[in-house]
C-alpha cells in the first residue's frame, strides 16, 4: 500500500511541485491551500505524513497543530516554514507556539534544499 502525504501549504506553485517529488517518488499526494479544507480532509482520510506551512488561510498551522494536538491525531508531521528557525531547528516564537510545534516530528525551513525535505520525509515515513 502506498504511503500517503497531505500538503497543507497556500502556495499553488509549491504544492505542485513536492506533489509531483513524491509522486515520482511512489507516494499517494493531496494538496490543499488553506487550513479549513486541510483539517476537513483529515477528518474524513488517514495520512502517513502531513507536511504543514504555519502561515496559511482560514486555520494558520498553528491552531492545525493544537487541533491535531487535542484530538491526539495520530499522524507524522514536518512543519514548514518561511520564519526564522534558530540552530537548534525552533522557530522563535511565544511558548504556546513552541508548544504547539513540539508536537511536530520535524520542523524545517521552507527554503531548505529540496533533497534535504525529501529526505526529511522519508525519515518520518521509516
Amino acid at each position: 500500500m502506498k504511503k500517503s502525504i497531505l500538503i497543507i501549504d497556500d502556495d499553488q506553485k509549491f504544492c505542485e511541485e513536492f506533489k509531483e517529488i513524491f509522486e515520482d517518488e511512489g507516494y499517494y499526494v493531496k494538496t490543499v491551500h488553506n487550513g479549513f479544507a486541510g483539517k476537513e480532509i483529515l477528518e474524513n482520510e488517514i495520512f502517513d505524513i502531513l507536511l504543514l506551512d504555519i502561515k496559511i488561510p482560514g486555520l494558520n498551522g498553528f491552531e492545525i497543530l493544537e487541533w491535531l494536538k487535542q484530538n491526539n491525531y495520530r499522524i507524522k508531521i514536518m512543519v514548514l516554514t518561511g520564519r526564522p528557525i534558530d540552530r537548534s531547528g525552533y522557530l522563535k516564537n511565544t511558548n504556546n507556539e513552541e508548544d504547539l510545534l513540539s508536537y511536530a516530528d520535524k520542523v524545517m525551513n521552507k527554503l531548505s534544499h529540496i533533497e534535504t525535505i525529501i529526505a526529511g520525509i522519508q525519515n518520518l515515513i521509516q
